[in-house]
């Protein structure tokens, strides 16, 4: 299964020969989101190689939100949600799509 380790869910690394489940997916779009409103790689701070290592044995690693970050409330809390270190835990992309319209459902009401 190919992708960058940077994007990958934790669960890849520690039971490769499992095909991925779509929490996977949502694991990814949560590193992207974190991306998007951070301007920063997940876990930039880590070479690939310690990524790889850390994620092999288990260790949570946590994304690091910059402090001047403004857009930082309910997106950290769906990127918290999304990028879970337990799959079960995540939510579908369907609850994700849903919570992101009625974040333009209040900017629209400001």
């Amino acid at each position: 299964l190919g992708g960058s380790a940077r994007w990958k869910a934790p669960e890849l690394f520690t039971m490769p020969a499992t095909k991925p489940h779509r929490t996977a997916d949502v694991f990814s779009f949560g590193c992207v989101l974190f991306f998007a409103v951070s301007g920063k790689r997940p876990l930039e701070e880590l070479d690939r190689g310690m990524i790889k290592s850390l994620r092999r044995r288990g260790v949570r690693l946590k994304l690091r939100w910059p402090l001047d970050i403004q857009l930082i409330g309910q997106c950290q809390v769906m990127v918290d949600q999304a990028t879970a270190p337990n799959p079960q835990m995540r939510p579908s992309m369907q609850q994700v799509c849903e919570d992101l319209l009625q974040w333009s459902e209040v900017r629209q009401a400001h």
